[in-house]
């Protein structure tokens, strides 16, 4: 069943969606998020890649078949190097991937919950137009500012 998707329209078709995804990704997340811009290198090579067999394959099937599906890449194709067609492209989606999944997990550590301590989900903002922040109130009773607690007593023992 999936060896019927296994020509060269569909391999262009999914790598075009995962770049487009990830320009789209990185017009929010660009900044201060190093592992989206690898996944994209990674992905931009991949994709220039897919554009010359896609091109080779609808242009001249008789040169793809013959040895035109190496790409760019590949060993064998325009450049060249060790690795055949099947392991660089598992080695590009190893490089796209691993540093989406990374960027991912980066960007979680920048992500605020949007509940009453975010001043952003708040909308407070100083004169300047600066986010504000507010300090928590402690519950406290006269005894209890000065570092000690004092609990009342019943009123029937005072």
């Amino acid at each position: 069943m999936f060896g019927q998707l296994d020509f060269e329209t569909v391999h262009f078709v999914w790598d075009s969606a995962i770049w487009l995804v990830l320009c789209l990704v990185l017009t929010r997340f660009a900044r201060g998020n190093r592992w989206l811009w690898v996944a994209f290198c990674a992905a931009s090579m991949h994709e220039v890649e897919h554009l010359y067999l896609f091109w080779i394959y609808n242009a001249s099937p008789w040169f793809y078949a013959h040895g035109g599906l190496e790409g760019i890449m590949g060993s064998g194709g325009l450049i060249g190097s060790p690795l055949a067609r099947p392991y660089l492209h598992f080695t590009y989606n190893f490089l796209v991937v691993v540093p989406m999944v990374c960027a991912f997990l980066d960007q979680t550590q920048h992500v605020h919950d949007g509940g009453p301590a975010d001043p952003a989900a708040r909308g407070d903002r100083d004169n300047r137009g600066r986010w504000r922040t507010r300090k928590r109130r402690r519950l406290s009773s006269a005894a209890g500012r000065h570092g000690h607690e004092t609990l009342p007593l019943p009123s029937a023992i005072s």
